[in-house]
């Protein structure tokens, strides 16, 4: 056993213990007594750069804490772990940890090493990016481009500003359909994307355009989840509706866009209520 003086927490530890799953990971060293051990030191997950630990010398003893590590390093029988500025009140005088134990069976070892591992070891490295992308359907996602409420006077127009989204496969061409009650108070003069406007077909309750040159780019076959933060963003790009008031009201305008394949899989809808004011 250390002294305080040597402010290495060190034991022969008699029996290593490890736990591993999705969200919890615990790796514990204790000399095994009868009864409760007096003399341990256990980890468990917490945040990157850090672990939450629960110790005893047999004197001094501090419930779970969290400690930020330096290094750490798992040998065959040895366990190592430096400390990046200790605080007296969760490790005493401790700077460092220096464990020992007997060699692990065959079953024990490779829990050990993977608790270490997830606990300790370095971060998993971002997936290399290849320029590979999916295939089949787009899954397309739409949202205002602002979220300034739409209103409009009679007799003026303004332009509903619109992004499209996409973390499906590609596509060429997409469908809109502009509808919802506001249709009666609207008149929708232009829908454009990518530089180019699509032809209006207005009925009385909805109105469809076709922007065949629309290209929808396949999203990057990765999974984002996993990735995280380190994910490119998915492939995105705008579009405008202008539409013109007729009559004075408010009610809700919905904007659907659909990928022009085979099926229409894929499609996305955004509504708001648009509010048209009096001349």
């Amino acid at each position: 056993m250390s002294s305080a003086k040597q402010k290495k927490l060190s034991f022969h530890a008699t029996k290593v213990t490890a736990e591993v799953d999705p969200d919890v990971q615990t790796l514990g060293f204790e000399v095994a007594t009868g009864g409760e051990p007096d003399v341990f030191f256990t980890m468990m997950n917490d945040d990157p750069g850090s672990v939450r630990v629960t110790w005893s010398d047999g004197k001094l003893h501090r419930e779970e804490c969290s400690v930020a590590v330096l290094s750490a390093a798992l040998e065959k029988e040895r366990f190592k772990l430096e400390l990046k500025e200790p605080d007296a009140a969760t490790m005493g005088p401790y700077k460092a940890v220096e464990l020992t134990f007997d060699a692990l069976d065959k079953e024990l070892a490779p829990g050990v090493a993977e608790a270490f591992a997830r606990l300790l070891g370095p971060p998993a490295p971002p997936p290399v990016l290849t320029g590979t992308r999916k295939r089949g359907n787009p899954a397309l996602g739409v949202l205002a481009a602002s979220r300034s409420e739409w209103r409009v006077r009679v007799g003026e127009e303004i332009p509903l500003e619109i992004i499209v989204s996409n973390t499906g496969g590609g596509a060429q061409g997409l469908s809109l359909e502009i509808a919802g009650a506001a249709i009666a108070h609207l008149e929708v003069r232009e829908a454009k994307a990518q530089g180019r406007t699509g032809k209006l077909d207005a009925q009385k309750t909805v109105v469809r355009a076709v922007l065949e040159h629309v290209r929808v780019d396949a999203d990057y076959d990765i999974d984002r989840k996993a990735v995280g933060k380190d994910a490119p963003p998915a492939p995105k790009f705008p579009f405008t509706v202008v539409v013109r008031g007729k009559s004075a009201g408010q009610a809700l305008l919905t904007l659907r866009v659909t990928p022009r394949t085979a099926d229409g899989r894929g499609s996305a809808m955004v509504g708001r209520t648009i509010f048209i004011d009096p001349a």
